[in-house]
């Protein structure tokens, strides 16, 4: 039978962890318990049966008053020399049955370990305490502690509970990865630099004189500064669970060899982009299959869908500290792999927090580099317009090849409706950003918004309008596929080409450059539009006049001129 504690033992341990609790609150209780140190830490990460999971609970409430308030460097340098992180990191893995002895352990006895232990909550209770313990110590001009936790294997540790918690634990576990994030690995912000170089590792070195500084002798610090990420290393483990939970970046690593996406300054962007959006559509039309064969995927899921929480988690990170977004984002590119996965995401919420966590960084983090985000995001809209224009093309001239509308049509058409909701999305960001800052059009112009992006869906135009004989057929529709597409797209050119000197960017070899004369990607533009009010439908030539108009009205120059004849050779 399963024995649950009495209240009476629950009582009893809640007011000696009241009363531990209060005398930690004085900063000369520390070399006090000096001697009882190994045992009360022992207590936090050893496994219980049910009866007792209580007392867990208790001793970690003792541990972290302790570090908060009882800590000073000769203690921290005791623990070190003890290896007692090293000892309670070696317990959590045991508890997590990450250890074979914790497997025979669990079935000849009746504490709880792994599964079992998770839900009772003892996961979280160990690794809390350690992880708060480590993050205290550092306020002490010394890292040793969280060294130790780091060649423990801690951060394993943390990864592998997160992974295999149940939903209800997820965010207490993540919130200690922002704990480690923070951890004072230097003396101050400016240090940072000087922290990271010292060695491979990333911290800072610890001080050898500082066993001899008392309880309060601290690194002095206000609060906001205690939030700033100096430990990027821990952020490995938001890598590590983003990479495995975002199917995407899965099948991108299957793809190339094993190579994950990365997002440097010379990086093939239109690429990467390109396959993520070929990956939606293919995800989206094989759960359609499976939909209307009734198959199950019984492909054995993972435990919980971090992918939601990683985001949350990442949000909070930026949001506690302006500096924090350079220095993940710069080293991890969080945002950008959200950014790129964005058709992918089946959870509509995901899709939205992402955007909006874009948003954030562009508006409400005056200096942040978001520079990458925004080319992504760019290379995303463009790649998703390019890919539905096509498939948009296709499905029409399948319909008028075969003289009817079949199932594989409709579920095309279905398919189609939900990516054109995903690119609206897309639209309406890029929208809100470039109406707030001129410097998003600058990107979105780096990226060849008014040249090869124009040229591709031109091309594409172009061959919709082409007869079985190769000649072109101006018949203008009320409608077709392609007019929602493009006009979002026209929607952004009219806010993007509307700039100063927007159309005098030309691209040689994919990069841009203004030199004032914009002859062959001007035309491209005038032909696109033209192409939409001639060749396409009704919104499509709405979204085209748009563009002129706006065009027409900023410019004042001899490109007025030939807007006006562009347009007026429109009506004879």
């Amino acid at each position: 039978p399963i024995l649950t504690p009495g209240p009476v033992s629950t009582r009893a341990a809640a007011k000696v962890s009241q009363l531990l609790c209060l005398l930690c609150s004085d900063s000369s209780v520390g070399e006090q318990l000096r001697p009882h140190l190994f045992g009360l830490l022992a207590l936090s990460g050893a496994s219980y049966p049910t009866s007792g999971v209580h007392i867990a609970s208790a001793a970690s409430d003792v541990i972290r008053a302790f570090s908060a308030n009882c800590l000073s460097a000769s203690l921290v340098w005791f623990l070190h020399d003890r290896k007692m992180i090293v000892h309670m990191t070696d317990d959590i893995k045991e508890l997590c049955a990450m250890t074979a002895v914790a497997a025979s352990a669990s079935a000849s006895n009746r504490c709880l370990y792994g599964p079992d232990a998770e839900n009772a909550g003892l996961w979280v209770v160990a690794l809390r305490t350690v992880v708060y313990l480590v993050a205290n110590s550092c306020h002490f001009q010394c890292v040793e502690l969280l060294k130790d936790y780091d060649s423990a294997g801690g951060y394993h540790v943390l990864a592998y509970a997160i992974a295999n918690s149940s939903m209800k634990h997820v965010p207490k576990l993540l919130e200690l990865v922002t704990v480690l994030v923070c951890c004072k690995i230097a003396a101050s912000p400016s240090s940072n630099a000087n922290a990271q170089s010292t060695g491979g590792d990333g911290y800072g070195e610890g001080d050898e004189d500082g066993r001899d500084m008392g309880a309060n002798d601290a690194m002095p610090t206000d609060l906001a500064e205690n939030k700033v990420a100096m430990n990027t290393n821990a952020f490995e483990i938001m890598d590590e669970l983003m990479m495995r939970s975002i199917t995407l970046l899965t099948a991108y690593k299957v793809k190339h060899g094993g190579t994950r996406p990365t997002f440097v300054n010379a990086v093939d962007l239109t690429g990467m982009t390109d396959f993520a959006v070929r990956y939606a559509w293919e995800l989206q039309r094989k759960l359609q299959r499976q939909a209307a064969n009734n198959v199950q995927n019984h492909t054995e899921a993972p435990p919980v869908d971090l992918t939601s929480e990683l985001l949350v988690t990442t949000l909070q990170l930026y949001s506690d500290h302006a500096k924090n977004f350079d220095l993940i984002e710069s080293e991890y590119h969080m945002l950008s792999h959200y950014i790129l996965s964005f058709p992918t995401f089946s959870d509509v919420s995901v899709k939205v927090l992402t955007l909006k966590t874009l948003e954030y960084v562009c508006t409400g983090l005056a200096g942040a580099n978001s520079v990458m985000p925004l080319r992504v995001v760019t290379e995303v809209f463009s790649s998703q317009c390019k890919f539905l224009l096509k498939v948009a093309l296709a499905s029409e001239s399948k319909e008028k090849a075969d003289g009817k509308y079949g199932d594989d049509a409709q579920m095309i058409a279905s398919a189609l409706e939900l990516a054109v909701q995903d690119l609206e999305m897309l639209r309406d960001t890029l929208v809100k950003l470039l109406e707030f800052d001129d410097n998003v059009g600058h990107v979105m112009l780096d990226c060849g918004l008014l040249g090869s992006k124009i040229d591709d869906i031109l091309d594409l135009i172009v061959t919709s309008t082409q007869g079985s004989d190769g000649g072109t057929v101006p018949k203008p529709f009320a409608s077709t596929q392609m007019d929602t597409i493009y006009a979002c797209f026209c929607r952004i050119l009219k806010l993007v080409a509307r700039q100063p000197g927007a159309r005098a960017v030309v691209e040689e070899d994919g990069v841009s450059l203004s030199l004032g004369s914009a002859v062959a990607r001007d035309s491209s533009l005038t032909s696109l539009l033209n192409m939409g009010i001639m060749y396409l439908g009704d919104s499509a030539a709405q979204a085209s006049l748009d563009v002129y108009e706006a065009m027409m009205a900023k410019n004042h120059n001899e490109m007025l001129t030939d807007d006006m004849a562009f347009f007026l050779g429109l009506l004879y």
